[in-house]
């Protein structure tokens, strides 16, 4: 493993997961981060809210939508009880001051997923442990504050899925199989793949390939697996190397300035308190990350990451404890 040093001036807090080396109007040089093999990489953390008006938020579908940010459902608010379900719609237009939008449009969930299609949010799926539902129906909304039904699945409900964009088509991937659609609203069956995950996989499009990785079996076990497709239909697993990362649920995988970083995460009780980057999907390096200043090493789970304003912005989510109110952003210089 490459065992990467951060060298600090300052270092805030953030929900016991990464070290920050600046406020939001810091424009100086960010923490240095040094391999061992004489490759440097700086990078520069910067917390852009500690708690704003949408309070603690994770286990949300978010996306960038007509210019704002966009935080659909999972859990809002401010303190316990950290783990319902919403249907609160909210919108900013910088990424961390919040307006409420709606709510009640549909019924409250997690685990559901948010995409623009055509010139309008499409929310599809999700489950709410609250009352044990899970959801096959197709919303969609053009400002956020009327949401409209637009039908069900043919093959019946999806949640903790993953819909992404690759090569002019939308693919929903749930259980295995692969479906694919122009519209977010008609799906058509693809294939059903190898895969171990039935669910929790992120998907990620890199190099002009579809990827899956990590996820939950049907038996309640996690994987690392990493699975490849260039056409949509035919998979193959892909061999890892280096600092192959512990099987887990509830990361995320982003693309950022040519690379591909996934965070987070959590495996059981486990909670992770790592970044992993890669440049072609195989080779993975880890960030060794320093204890905070307090000497805790909290990790994150079930938050969001996005490529916003050419930054990878971290918005809440999970600690071991409680839920997030925090926003971060990472930038690779």
């Amino acid at each position: 493993m490459k065992t990467l040093k951060f060298i600090f001036a300052l270092t805030l807090f953030f929900s016991g997961f990464i070290l920050i080396s600046c406020d939001t109007d810091d424009s100086s040089a960010g923490p240095e981060i040094i391999t061992d093999d004489g490759e440097d990489l700086s990078l520069l953390f910067t917390t852009q809210t500690e708690e704003d008006q949408i309070g603690e938020f994770a286990n949300n579908a978010m996306v960038a939508y007509d210019g704002s940010i966009w935080v659909v459902g999972g859990h809002i608010g401010f303190g316990p009880p950290y783990f319902t379900s919403t249907s609160q719609v909210w919108r900013s237009e910088n990424g961390a001051n919040w307006l409420s939008v709606s709510s009640e449009q549909f019924p409250a969930r997690t685990g559901h997923s948010l995409n623009v299609i055509d010139g309008k949010m499409v929310m599809i799926g999700g489950i709410n442990p609250d009352t044990s539902e899970d959801f096959a129906d197709i919303w969609t909304s053009i400002d956020g504050l009327s949401w409209v039904l637009e039908g069900t699945l043919p093959f019946g409900s999806v949640y903790h899925h993953t819909v992404t964009e690759f090569n002019g088509r939308w693919y929903l991937i749930y259980a295995s199989s692969v479906f694919s659609s122009i519209n977010g609203v008609d799906w058509t069956f693809e294939t059903t793949t190898g895969f171990a995950a039935a669910n929790f996989q992120k998907a990620v499009v890199f190099d002009n390939a579809l990827y899956v990785v990590g996820g939950l079996t049907a038996s309640n076990s996690r994987v690392n697996e990493v699975w490849k497709t260039t056409d949509g239909s035919i998979w193959e697993e892909v061999s890892l190397s280096g600092d192959i990362y512990t099987p887990r649920v509830n990361h995320t995988v982003t693309t950022y300035n040519g690379k591909v970083f996934m965070i987070g995460g959590r495996a059981g009780t486990t909670i992770f308190r790592e970044i992993f980057y890669t440049n072609d999907m195989e080779n993975w390096t880890q960030y060794d990350l320093e204890e905070d200043t307090d000497g805790t090493s909290d990790g994150l789970y079930a938050h969001n990451t996005l490529l916003y304003r050419d930054a990878l912005w971290i918005f809440g989510g999970y600690n071991s404890t409680q839920a997030s109110s925090e926003i971060l952003s990472i930038t690779e210089e």
